[in-house]
């Protein structure tokens, strides 16, 4: 089937422009949101640049869980980041000591201790003597993540990418930037949604991403982390939405760095 081509509002109706390179796709590929988000409420952040094991995804969309950020916030907890401390924290399920959480991990002794240390200091982890446990309000944050890789021409890269990001996020998405979609249309059914964007905001969408349900709970929380981190810095509050649920007003966040 060939793609449609569908025009945002108030786009002009140039013809179709390529990209000249592929750094020029993460504005605007954000900004037409509306084009790969699910659903009608908007994303309540676009992140930029959200690294997982063996991929860094070049926008993450998400949807926030009020009640658990509020929860995290309340108890002061900031989102951890870094690989080896989320790593630690999650073996904290149960009271452990540095060198048992060492020994679950495969990471030294004094590695562990290190990476406890982030966690502590974020607030996801409390420490007792010798003993470290999962801070209970260290909840999960979002609700909803939607991934998106941007490429100009190697959608056989891009591809590969993308299916790697459907081990965590909801969704996952292959947009072009120059090269045709007719290639990318041979590949196997894999459920990531293949698109190409111009310059202009032109969109047209070979096809539609999957809904999956994420399998790597590690990697999910890490680009979580990631995601709110990014949309703390950026000046995301909680208090601007007017209730759990609530439909947010206004075009979403944008991360530019």
């Amino acid at each position: 089937m060939p793609p449609s081509t569908v025009q945002r509002p108030r786009l002009s109706r140039r013809p179709f422009e390529p990209f000249a390179f592929e750094a020029e796709m993460t504005a605007v590929a954000a900004a037409g949101w509306r084009c790969w988000w699910p659903g009608q409420r908007p994303p309540d952040f676009v992140a930029v640049e959200v690294v997982a094991p063996g991929a860094t995804a070049d926008l993450v969309a998400g949807a926030f869980d009020y009640v658990a950020v509020g929860a995290r916030r309340s108890a002061g907890i900031e989102p951890v980041t870094d690989w080896t401390g989320l790593l630690c924290a999650f073996t904290c399920a149960t009271a452990r000591t540095a060198t048992e959480v060492a020994g679950a991990v495969g990471l030294s002794t004094s590695g562990a201790r290190r990476s406890l240390a982030v966690a502590v200091a974020s607030g996801a982890v409390l420490r007792d003597g010798r003993h470290f446990t999962v801070n209970p309000a260290w909840r999960p944050a979002l609700t909803r993540l939607v991934a998106v890789e941007l490429k100009l021409r190697d959608w056989q890269k891009g591809l590969v990418q993308a299916q790697r990001y459907r081990r965590w996020a909801d969704a996952s998405w292959l947009i072009l930037g120059a090269a045709s979609l007719a290639p990318a249309a041979a590949a196997p059914e894999a459920g990531v949604g293949l698109a190409r964007l111009g310059r202009d905001g032109a969109w047209a969408k070979l096809r539609t991403a999957k809904r999956v349900r994420p399998t790597y709970a590690l990697e999910r929380r890490w680009a979580e982390e990631q995601v709110l981190a990014q949309a703390l810095r950026a000046g995301w509050r909680l208090d601007r939405v007017t209730a759990p649920g609530a439909t947010f007003v206004g075009a979403p966040a944008v991360a530019t760095g």
